[in-house]
């Protein structure tokens, strides 16, 4: 059986691309802080697809040790689609930004994806029909005033995915990468 997996799937993209990949009949693996909207997910998507098998792992992201535990708890599911969504902004000039909010942001929106990507293309590179999608933004090309944190965060993820794209291709692997932006 495979599965698709979601971070920050409680909210937002996340949230709207497991009802998207569960409407195409994929079984997912739904990652993220907030227990009480991931079950409601659950149920919302074991109601539409009884027939899909829908897994909860609440993480908090932000601690590494955390984002290797989630990894090493999945070893026994065969993973299709990866997709890291889970990151968060903070919006105000360098100046008067909350630094503890932007080193939360920063282990969220680069590490975790990282580490994330990184144990995923090491296990399933040459599996046929994997893909990993992180999520990047608007933001991940142009500088925003007033989220200049942010945006360097995004600019990192497409950067990064870009760059490990080509790298797939050029070692003839089979996991594809790809990188989503949305709007800022």
């Amino acid at each position: 059986m495979k599965y698709t997996v979601i971070t920050g799937a409680s909210s937002g993209i996340g949230y709207e691309s497991a009802l998207a990949f569960a409407s195409r009949g994929k079984n997912l693996i739904l990652v993220a802080r907030r227990q009480e909207e991931l079950d409601g997910l659950k149920l919302k998507i074991n109601e539409m697809h009884p027939e899909l098998d829908v897994v909860i792992r609440r993480t908090d992201l932000s601690v590494t040790e955390n984002v290797y535990k989630l990894y090493e708890s999945l070893q026994t599911f065969q993973i299709e689609t990866w997709i890291n969504n889970a990151g968060f902004g903070n919006f105000a000039s360098i100046a008067e930004q909350n630094l503890n909010k932007i080193e939360t942001m920063l282990h969220v929106n680069i590490e975790a994806l990282t580490i994330l990507s990184s144990l995923f293309v090491r296990d399933y590179s040459m599996t046929e029909g994997t893909q990993l999608i992180n999520v990047s933004s608007g933001g991940g090309y142009t500088i925003v005033a007033n989220a200049v944190t942010y945006c360097a965060t995004k600019f990192y993820v497409s950067a990064f995915t870009e760059g490990l794209s080509h790298e797939l291709k050029e070692q003839g692997a089979k996991l594809q990468a790809k990188v989503v932006t949305t709007q800022l």
